[in-house]
């Protein structure tokens, strides 16, 4: 498949963000694709959250287990927990002076899982254990509205260039998704009919109303079968499978309202509805390693995870003219690809402040450049993405992402946590430095048995969004902010 409307994979400087919201026009796959599925982020449950995922040399928690499994190793008891959140978005985007906010809410379930250890009678080995749960490893949850007042350009201009050069009688096989659909709806005609390859658009000074309105909803989680294994309560040891499940919904709704009131277009609307679906697997090893009383150290490798993807979706052009006509036209699509991410190398120590608290540091490298679109195995001789690749190799690069947590024992039962996350921008040319920095904190009351504990998570970003071909429109401004309260509920046995 190739981006039929756009030319925003080439312009790098579309910030991490804007990955997700780009008008990367959704009936193509492309690098943005491949970064979205990639990328994960610190959400668990409310202990391992509110330490920022800081949890590779600590273990002993089922959240941490997508991170490290040796986690699984760390554990002496049996244990059951869930948890429950709710994530608060809101995006302010300014676009041609005119500033627009849009909030969104969502309930969702992070992790849910249990752990089941089994003393071994080998002198050396203390411990075998076995674990399964689900975590979410990200939330695309995010609405944005963007209006503004233009001249001179229109995204009539993007299917005008679509179309020139084109007999009109060819478009919709061409173009079934762009000029294709305006031809159908009047928004393109013909110079003449002895230039039946050359058009113009309804809109030609390009004066309009511009609104958009980009609903996403979505997660992908994990589900996590991991062994651990404890050698003279010094070393642990821990591998897992992973499964990725994916649910990525999109509804990108894009309207120009005619500013001039002799001209016979009134409005036009453009709107694509993208629903991806993708299932997959990896496999992670890891080990932590207790020095002495006081230091952890720790290591763990994520193989690639090997994803099997659909795309459907169903695109519509709507337009209304002077005279009350009104045309409408209609294509849908669907598409089978795979997507593979890049490995992930992980390093980590906590330093155990005796009885009082700990503090807990992860270091993560990963390396955008080895993500890959692949055709899938269920079509043959399906497009190859050789093009998309290679801006792959290029638009990205490896990063160096830091984890730092701590928790204070305020008395026998509670327990204050706090934590640091900085996830390096993945873009090899961004102006904006648009890494990721998510503060984090909470309070957990853990009994003998019954623990209870609560969680906030707080990230900040800009970027830039382009309503259609960076060569044509200038960029809307995004601050964007997310904020994710969760609450656990665990019992130990």
């Amino acid at each position: 498949m190739v981006n039929e409307l756009g030319s925003a994979p080439m312009k790098v400087w579309i910030s991490l963000l804007a990955c997700c919201l780009s008008a990367g026009w959704l009936s193509a796959q492309n690098e943005s694709d491949a970064l979205r599925y990639s990328m994960i982020d610190p959400l668990g449950n409310a202990r391992f959250s509110a330490m920022g995922g800081a949890f590779g040399a600590l273990g002993g928690d089922l959240s941490a287990i997508s991170w490290n499994p040796a986690s699984t190793g760390v554990y002496r008891r049996n244990e059951v927990s869930g948890s429950l959140a709710i994530s608060a978005t809101n995006v302010d985007a300014l676009y041609e002076d005119n500033n627009v906010s849009q909030s969104q809410f969502a309930f969702h379930i992070p992790q849910i899982g249990l752990v089941s250890s089994y003393a071994s009678d080998t002198p050396t080995w203390e411990f075998f254990n076995l674990a399964i749960g689900y975590n979410k490893l990200r939330n695309f949850n995010q609405s944005t509205n963007i209006v503004g007042d233009v001249t001179n350009t229109s995204l009539l201009d993007v299917f005008l260039n679509q179309a020139n050069g084109v007999p009109f009688d060819q478009l919709n096989q061409s173009f079934p998704f762009g000029a294709g659909l305006a031809w159908n709806t009047f928004l393109l005609d013909t110079i003449s009919s002895n230039t039946p390859d050359a058009y113009f658009t309804a809109l030609p000074d390009g004066a309009s109303r511009q609104l958009l309105r980009d609903e996403i909803t979505g997660h992908m989680g994990e589900t996590v079968v991991s062994g651990g294994a404890n050698y003279l309560d010094e070393w642990f040891f821990g591998v897992s499978l992973g499964f990725p499940v994916i649910r990525y919904n999109r509804d990108y709704s894009y309207t120009e309202e005619t500013l001039d009131e002799n001209a016979d277009l009134q409005s036009f609307t453009y709107r694509d509805q993208l629903v991806t679906t993708g299932n997959g697997i990896n496999i992670k090893l890891g080990t932590i390693y207790r020095a002495n009383r006081w230091l952890r150290l720790s290591a763990a490798w994520h193989s690639p995870s090997v994803l099997s993807m659909n795309d459907a979706w169903d695109t519509e052009i709507i337009s209304d003219f002077g005279d009350g006509e009104r045309y409408d036209s209609f294509a849908q699509g669907a598409f089978d690809y795979n997507v593979r991410t890049p490995s992930r190398w992980i390093a980590g120590a906590a330093f155990i402040l005796g009885k009082n608290g700990l503090v807990s540091a992860d270091y993560e490298f990963i390396d955008y450049r080895n993500a890959e679109l692949r055709p899938s195995n269920l079509i043959p001789n399906s497009y190859d993405f050789s093009a998309e690749n290679q801006t792959i190799s290029t638009v990205f690069q490896s990063t160096h992402n830091a984890r730092i947590g701590a928790e204070w024992r305020v008395s026998n039962f509670w327990r204050l946590r706090g934590g640091f996350v900085f996830q390096q921008t993945p873009y090899v040319n961004d102006p904006l430095q648009s890494s990721v920095i998510t503060y984090t904190g909470g309070v957990g009351y853990r009994g003998q048995h019954l623990f209870i504990e609560g969680a906030y998570l707080h990230r900040n970003s800009r970027s830039q969004f382009f309503l259609y071909d960076p060569d044509l429109v200038d960029p809307a401004t995004l601050d964007a902010f997310r904020g994710e309260f969760l609450i656990s509920v665990g019992f130990r046995y």
